[in-house]
């Protein structure tokens, strides 16, 4: 259902820039395998709420049902890739959720829920950089509205969606005058708001993503994140007054729970740690160093024997 530009890998291939280009033409070429017609005809039995959304985004913008079903197949299958525990189809239900509950604030609709569909559609852990998996979503986006050039409704807000998405970098738009990028960047982070249980879920699945990382350096590094955004009182962590009337309190409450637990050596998800001291772990390093060079020098005394 894709066809890849000459110069750009596939993700899975571990590309710099997973941009696609739709193949969507006024005839239905592609139907003469029966792959695609199968995949043509394939009735999703319970429509998520995301799927609601998006469907009506399409449909408004006037986007070729061909196109629309391709698009919304591919994006359902890279959310559900098996590395992403809270980055999942839920996490965009979750955040469709809050959408409704504040559509009546939103000046461009079609904007926001664009920017919420794609802003995580390509997330790898650990990523290239700070800042790729959320430049990598924004050029898959680009894509995509590339490969439609007759949509305008879709070419007009290209530009908007794509800076959204690149702005759940930093998510610091507070100074902004932007009130729809300060609603999105605010229901990307409200699950930071949710009461105990709730961020306690939410707390071990960022763990689950992030398992390629050891336990002690998860806990200093995650920990030390998260004490910066607690003690910067100066800054809100919600940008809009209707979310930090809602969430602020809440979320700080929260971060701060997660630090304590983290410092204790306890990670949310079920992992403790045996307190270690900085000096036992210089020890343990340079035992590990003097072990290996041990190694190596039996080694080279022993070769000449061999």
């Amino acid at each position: 259902p894709f066809k890849q530009e000459d110069s750009v890998r596939s993700p899975e291939l571990g590309s710099r820039s997973p941009r696609f280009r739709f193949r969507t033409r006024n005839s239905n070429w592609w139907l003469h395998t029966s792959r695609n017609r199968k995949m043509a005809a394939a009735v999703v039995e319970t429509e998520r709420l995301w799927q609601t959304h998006f469907s009506r985004v399409l449909t408004e913008l006037s986007v070729p049902h061909l196109a629309a079903t391709l698009v919304t197949k591919s994006v359902a299958e890279k959310y559900s890739e098996a590395n992403r525990h809270y980055h999942t189809l839920e996490h965009l239900d979750d955040m469709f959720r809050h959408l409704e509950a504040h559509e009546h604030d939103v000046v461009s609709y079609h904007v926001v829920a664009l920017a919420i569909v794609f802003h995580d559609v390509v997330y790898e852990t650990p990523a290239r950089h700070k800042g790729a998996n959320e430049e990598d979503s924004a050029q898959y986006f680009v894509g995509f509205c590339e490969s439609l050039p007759a949509v305008k409704g879709l070419q007009k807000i290209q530009g908007k969606v794509e800076n959204y998405i690149l702005a759940t970098i930093e998510h610091a738009v507070s100074g902004s005058k932007d009130t729809d990028l300060q609603l999105f960047i605010d229901i990307d982070m409200a699950v930071l708001g949710r009461d105990v249980p709730g961020y306690r879920e939410y707390a071990s699945q960022i763990r689950k993503e992030y398992s390629h990382s050891p336990a002690r350096l998860y806990c200093r590094s995650r920990a030390s994140f998260l004490e910066r955004t607690v003690a910067d009182q100066d800054t809100p962590i919600f940008a809009s007054e209707t979310f930090r009337k809602l969430y602020e309190v809440r979320a700080r409450e929260n971060l701060s729970w997660e630090v304590t637990q983290l410092n204790a050596g306890r990670i949310p998800g079920g992992e403790i740690l045996v307190p270690i001291s900085d000096k036992v772990l210089l020890l343990l390093s340079a035992g590990a160093v003097l072990g290996l060079l041990a190694a190596s020098i039996s080694s080279a005394f022993l070769k000449p024997l061999s």
